[in-house]
């Protein structure tokens, strides 16, 4: 998304903890990823940000992608949460999307055993935040002792 986010003069910013594995499908945990900074991108303000975060919570990684661009109403927030329905909206320098990523962004964040949310300032930023289940730790071969 480098190019994307370059063409807009916005800058990436990632923060991740350290040692932080998870039990999903890698492939639907990047189509996910990917998707959300992508929509970022799209709504954020040139010369604006792109905010990706990703820490441990309760058995859970919680990953949040916050842009600096048009925010959402809470009709639109609910329209993307609370239905099936596709959900389609321009970005600030005209972009156009059909909706559908964020439905199977959805979808494989259910099926990964997720949540998705969404918060939003109109006008300010949006943030998309969801969770994925952690890894269970890998059990370490006990060491034979001698006597």
């Amino acid at each position: 998304m480098t190019e994307l986010a370059q063409g807009k003069q916005i800058s990436i910013i990632v923060e991740v903890e350290r040692d932080l594995f998870v039990s999903a499908d890698e492939e639907q945990l990047q189509l996910i990823l990917r998707n959300l900074v992508h929509n970022a991108i799209k709504f954020s303000m040139p010369m604006g940000s792109v905010v990706v975060t990703a820490s441990k919570n309760a058995g859970y990684c919680i990953i949040s992608v916050k842009d600096s661009g048009l925010g959402m109403n809470e009709d639109e927030i609910r329209t993307i949460t609370g239905s099936a329905i596709h959900f389609s909206k321009v970005g600030t320098q005209q972009e156009k999307g059909t909706g559908l990523g964020l439905l199977l962004c959805k979808e494989f964040i259910k099926l990964n055993g997720g949540e998705l949310t969404i918060r939003s300032k109109v006008n300010e930023w949006t943030e998309v935040v969801f969770t994925v289940p952690l890894a269970a730790p890998l059990m370490q071969p006990l060491s034979p002792s001698y006597s």
